[in-house]
């Protein structure tokens, strides 16, 4: 672990013993952290709380964004798609 680390913590359960992470992006007090196997986790990154999980399609590496209050992810399948409001 990094020094004077703030938090750490699992973000995957035993039932996921290969998943990785393979893209993630600070966005103001968000982190968000895309699986090498799929799945996408909104973490609080001051506390290391997870916010929110949901079943996505796995990013390639490093393949996530954030800008204008916009997620954008780039892919394994060769989709480009960009969450949020309109």
């Amino acid at each position: 672990l990094a020094r004077k680390t703030t938090w750490s913590t699992p973000v995957f359960s035993d039932k996921e013993p290969d998943q990785q992470i393979a893209a993630m992006v600070l966005a103001g007090d968000t982190l968000f952290l895309g699986g090498l196997h799929g799945g996408l986790i909104a973490m609080c990154a001051k506390e290391g709380k997870v916010l929110a999980r949901s079943e996505f399609p796995a990013p390639v590496w490093d393949g996530i964004a954030a800008a204008r209050g916009r997620l954008v992810v780039s892919t394994q399948d060769g989709q480009v798609v960009c969450l949020g409001q309109k």
